[in-house]
């Protein structure tokens, strides 16, 4: 460690560097140290590249990194990721028969990557594309950002770290109809039952088509807009995990809560509050959505928490009370089709 200190120490006077290259070897190694001002320095580093692949090289080697983050360096680090999407919307084509990502408007590439890369295409006769794993790339290196964020840092970067195309992409494992309005008195004597000889494929199935995996964590896979799921029947009973289901407004944890900001003029927002500056706030009303909503502080009468979940009710409705003790097995198992809930009763 003192060896490792002092190596950080003495390699930190000499980042940054007026060389590009030697900053890139520079980095990856302050990084690793964990050297104190390495998050600081290079993203501003990354403020400055010029460069889209420069500016990758930053993005990839900090991706792991989990001490020395302020969150608001957290959310500069993740604002990059739809600066990156911004710059190629309705720019990039895929012609039949390329194997990568032509860039339409090649003024815009030119001034975006190095001269002599351009010039490689130039002499190829092609224009200028992104290799056709470049978007994936990305997906992957965001994917080991989140992984290395605390469940505080989650929850306050929520709008950025939550895919916007999930909620699109979002299928139904089946058609669903209109069950019955459950109440926890239905099926509270049934708990019992969740212990042995539960369906795994139905259990996963209705955490799908309740939409516990677009907000909430389960494993590898799932959201960020609720509480993690992976280990919840280690904190809470299965009483405790149905209730919650059939009524989020009981129990409101601070992490995830809504607020309603009133306005001097008699107006108000309600939304999670995910950014705040010295001179405003900024609100997101659908956290499924990637709009959000500046209100200046100077404007504001109030700040209230919202007695109402952001998780709506009825979530069950669909269900069957079968499917329902089926999902609250798929909960408490993590997920694993081998867990005792889901081998045949004794």
């Amino acid at each position: 460690p003192e060896l490792a200190k002092l190596a950080a120490e003495r390699l930190d006077r000499l980042y940054p560097s007026d060389d590009e290259f030697v900053n890139r070897e520079l980095s990856q190694l302050l990084i690793y140290l964990e050297s104190p001002d390495v998050v600081t320095k290079t993203l501003d580093l990354l403020d400055k590249a010029r460069t889209q692949e420069e500016q990758a090289h930053y993005i990839f080697h900090l991706r792991n990194l989990r001490a020395g983050w302020t969150l608001e360096q957290r959310r500069h680090y993740f604002e990059w990721f739809r600066f990156a999407q911004e710059a190629s919307k309705g720019e990039v084509t895929y012609p039949q028969g390329s194997p990568y990502l032509v860039w339409t408007n090649q003024k815009k590439a030119s001034e975006r990557h190095p001269a002599e890369l351009l010039r490689w295409f130039k002499e190829a006769d092609r224009d200028y594309g992104d290799g056709a794993s470049y978007p994936k790339y990305l997906v992957n290196i965001k994917k080991d950002a989140i992984a290395a964020l605390s469940e505080d840092e989650r929850a306050a970067l929520c709008n950025l770290i939550e895919d916007s195309g999930a909620l699109a992409a979002y299928k139904l494992t089946k058609e669903r109809h209109f069950v019955q309005e459950w109440k926890l008195p239905d099926l509270d004597p049934a708990l019992g039952q969740v212990t042995r000889g539960r369906n795994f494929a139905s259990g996963k199935a209705a955490f799908n088509d309740a939409l516990c995996l677009l907000c909430h964590r389960f494993g590898n896979e799932g959201g960020y807009l609720g509480p993690e799921l992976t280990a919840a029947s280690s904190k809470y009973s299965r009483r405790d995990i149905l209730e919650s289901i059939l009524d989020p407004s009981k129990v409101i944890s601070e992490q995830f809560q809504n607020f309603t900001v009133l306005k001097k003029d008699g107006d108000a927002v309600t939304g999670r509050i995910v950014d705040e500056k010295p001179d405003k706030i900024v609100v997101a009303p659908n956290l499924l959505a990637s709009e959000t909503e500046d209100v200046p502080k100077s404007e504001i009468a109030e700040r209230v928490p919202s007695k109402v979940s952001p998780m709506p009710t009825g979530l069950l409705n669909q269900l069957t009370k079968d499917e329902i003790l089926d999902l609250l097995a798929y909960i408490e198992a993590a997920g694993k089709e081998k867990a005792a809930n889901f081998k045949p009763e004794e």
